[in-house]
């Protein structure tokens, strides 16, 4: 089993955001995939959204970045 950290770089009320249909448009977000155990970043770590299907890879030093659709969603 492997322990991950995800730590976002954007507005909080933003990944709180719930399905309410006055929420339009799209946020971009910024994060770092690390091990908790080491704190080591993970390079290619895949992060989805998992209602879209949308997809995307860690960089050599763990950062990922994407637009985050509107409504509530999980990773």
């Amino acid at each position: 089993m492997i322990n991950l950290l995800v730590a976002f770089y954007g507005p909080i009320e933003s990944l709180a955001a719930s399905s309410d249909a006055s929420i339009t448009g799209s946020r971009h977000f910024e994060g770092v995939v690390v091990d908790c155990s080491t704190g080591e970043p993970i390079e290619l770590a895949t992060i989805t959204i998992v209602e879209t299907q949308g997809v995307t890879l860690s960089d050599s030093k763990g950062r990922f970045c994407f637009d985050w659709p509107a409504g509530k969603k999980r990773l």
